[in-house]
């Protein structure tokens, strides 16, 4: 109907189910290929887990804050000029807070 051509390597199958049977075992074909079925995957910066819970997002937006946190400590030992730290201090708080902001 719409002409889409999905490729079959990078299509993922993830069930989200909450019933407290998960004998989901049927699996999905598109032209003769199976979808591999994921537990989690990672969407456009955000990882989503088939239980609907954050954990994944969660762990990953907390090594990125510790990750700048790293940088920042490194940054200060090379005694920046006020201008230089100022910009440098811009760049990671900017950049983080506008995607967290984006991603909530």
């Amino acid at each position: 109907m719409n002409n889409l051509i999905l490729n079959t390597a990078k299509t993922k199958e993830m069930v989200c189910d909450f019933s407290r049977s998960q004998n989901i075992t049927s699996s999905v074909f598109i032209n003769g290929a199976e979808i591999e079925k994921v537990f989690d995957f990672k969407y456009l910066g955000t990882f989503f887990s088939e239980d609907m819970r954050w954990h994944s997002n969660s762990d990953s937006v907390y090594k990125k804050i510790r990750s700048q946190f790293y940088a920042f400590s490194k940054f200060k030992s090379f005694n920046p000029s006020e201008d230089q730290y100022f910009k440098f201090v811009h760049s990671l708080t900017f950049s983080g807070a506008s995607y967290f902001i984006i991603q909530f």
